[in-house]
């Protein structure tokens, strides 16, 4: 179990209950692999290169995000920090501990 001092918490979800959703969404074993590979490249990205805008940004009109990734996805990154801002999802946080523990949870 994924325990932490910290609160992942946005919309009511933290960081484990969201890989629980990601774990338990109905979708091909082979697309859960790579929507997890591709959260974990997101994050990771932020953590080496944490002022990179870019790497800061999710737009979910992306058609390679669209592609890759499902509902419980976003709800993933928003709990491990992503804001929702319309199309776009924001991480505005200091690049801490708490992304660390998360791209390494998954």
């Amino acid at each position: 179990q994924f325990h932490t001092s910290c609160q992942f918490a946005q919309q009511g979800m933290d960081l484990e209950a969201a890989i629980d959703a990601v774990a338990s969404a109905d979708v091909p074993d082979a697309s859960r692999r790579e929507a997890l590979s591709t959260v974990c490249k997101l994050l990771r990205n932020i953590i080496a290169s944490p002022s990179q805008e870019k790497f800061r940004q999710v737009r979910r009109s992306n058609p390679a995000i669209q592609q890759r990734l499902f509902p419980e996805c976003f709800a993933l990154l928003q709990a491990a920090g992503f804001e929702d801002s319309g199309d776009l999802l924001v991480y505005r946080r200091d690049v801490g501990p708490d992304l660390h523990e998360a791209s390494e949870t998954l």
